[in-house]
């Protein structure tokens, strides 16, 4: 199961490794096989 602290590691993450480069959050959690649908229930 996944807390907040793992979700807001990783969009930290994505924002430091990925979103500058222009790559989609859903290109972002196949990469790192997370399932983009659990994101969509958290408010990031």
């Amino acid at each position: 199961m996944y807390s907040d602290s793992d979700f807001e590691r990783f969009y930290v993450g994505y924002m430091v490794e990925a979103m500058r480069r222009g790559a989609l959050i859903q290109a972002y959690c196949k990469k790192n096989n997370v399932p983009y649908n659990l994101l969509q229930y958290y408010e990031l």
